[in-house]
């Protein structure tokens, strides 16, 4: 059974019980319980959110704070997922950005680009399907939002090479080349 969004308030492992604040006490034979999502304390520390940190849209500087860049899971109020290759895509985008800040543009100069993101799940040894997605600027809005995507649920061995040389591109390119 998949139990979403309760609060654990305890577990109880002789007896395989699992006790949340809504729905009551559940029991179990075996229980994943993922703790809920947020920024690391850094964000806390530095007083740039609580949960999550905010961004002036449509960049990635701290709502808090113009001198700080945010991106990747801390990111609160951008629609893109909570991703190693959004977090990779964003760090290409704050680095182009603050170069061209550095060179003397304004922010309002500076072209907005949005992040993308593939997410490749792999359904046995050698098979794998897909899901993608592009984001840039609502300009009405003056904000990210996602303008294109793709998914491939037919699982395949093709798919299945195909994800494992993004994953070795995309650890290269955020850990070096091995």
């Amino acid at each position: 059974d998949y139990i979403p969004n309760a609060e654990v308030i305890g577990v109880d492992y002789a007896s395989k019980t699992v006790n949340t604040a809504e729905l009551g006490e559940y029991s179990f034979d075996l229980a994943n319980i993922i703790p809920q999502m947020k920024a690391g304390e850094i964000i806390r520390t530095a007083g740039l959110g609580e949960r999550w940190a905010n961004v002036q849209q449509p960049n990635f500087i701290s709502e808090r704070d113009e001198n700080v860049y945010l991106l990747g899971d801390v990111v609160g109020n951008m629609p893109v997922p909570k991703s190693g290759m959004v977090a990779n895509t964003s760090g290409h985008i704050v680095g182009k950005h603050l170069a061209q800040r550095i060179s003397g543009k304004t922010i309002e100069e500076i072209d907005v680009l949005g992040p993308s993101n593939i997410c490749y799940s792999f359904v046995n040894e050698t098979e794998s399907i897909w899901v993608s997605a592009e984001y840039g600027l609502d300009e009405v809005e003056n904000a990210i939002i996602k303008t294109d995507g793709g998914i491939d649920q037919e699982r395949s061995f093709t798919n299945g090479v195909l994800a494992l040389d993004w994953a070795r591109g995309l650890w290269g390119d955020m850990f070096g080349e091995s």
